[in-house]
């Protein structure tokens, strides 16, 4: 059964000026809740539903509400959120808003970053993993969501061009046995794609799918093309949890 969420609203003064320890527990720490003037419902119901499916205490914390302190918006909300140690942080998508740095954020708090569009219980999460960090914090974030939210999961991979050379076959197919190898152990499906720019292929499955979250890396990759995570939560009309590298 799961344990009945808690809400609170942080202000700055309520801060702790130095960041908190990490726990060895997730489920004790909060699912933070950002909030900003004009945002929709849609950040509310993901961290709503989110804290009620990790077992976690919600936080709010006011965008607004965020003394100066000579940094910038991002630095601001990044250092505030460091000092909580959330489990995962909701950000709302507005224009201008702090879902622009996404990316940015889930790697300076070390927490994955979700940019709120509106939700759809039920349908499925896909999670793109270039498959070069050999810890997964993608494709292990994205099972432990969809399972807490009993969503179905699929991974994708994109092969792009960068598998070149005499050894290409070789080092697809080692890829490909690796990923379904971890599907198999996470419980999800596998896409395969070839294209040149890994944000459209994202994009275009996760249309496929119809899927309601799209969860991606907060990693620079590939370093040609600029942050993938970045660019996908972005230019996506669906809901994407954006992931910070593995410590």
């Amino acid at each position: 059964m799961n344990q009945l969420t808690s809400t609170m609203t942080m202000t700055p003064s309520a801060l702790p000026l130095q960041g908190l320890p990490r726990t060895s527990q997730v489920a004790s720490r909060p699912v933070v809740l950002v909030r900003a003037k004009h945002e929709t419902r849609a950040s509310g119901e993901w961290a709503e539903a989110l804290a009620a499916a990790l077992q976690a205490q919600l936080v709010t914390l006011e965008l607004e509400a965020l003394g100066n302190q000579g940094l910038d918006e991002t630095d601001r909300l990044a250092q505030a959120l460091r000092s909580l140690a959330p489990r995962l942080v909701v950000l709302p998508s507005v224009v201008g808003g702090p879902a622009e740095s996404a990316g940015r954020l889930a790697a300076a708090c070390g927490a994955p970053c979700l940019v709120a569009r509106s939700r759809h219980a039920h349908r499925g999460v896909l999670a793109a993993t270039s498959l070069e960090d050999r810890r997964h914090p993608v494709l292990e974030e994205a099972a432990r969501v969809a399972g807490a939210l009993g969503c179905p999961l699929t991974f994708l991979h994109n092969t792009r061009v960068r598998v070149m050379g005499p050894h290409r076959d070789t080092r697809a197919a080692s890829l490909e046995r690796r990923l379904d190898q971890l599907a198999t152990e996470l419980g999800a499906d596998v896409v395969l794609t070839c294209a040149f720019d890994p944000v459209s292929a994202i994009l275009a499955e996760a249309g496929r799918e119809d899927a309601d979250l799209i969860v991606v890396g907060a990693a620079t990759s590939p370093p040609d093309s600029g942050p993938v995570g970045g660019r996908v939560a972005g230019l996506a009309t669906r809901s994407v949890l954006v992931v910070p590298p593995a410590a």
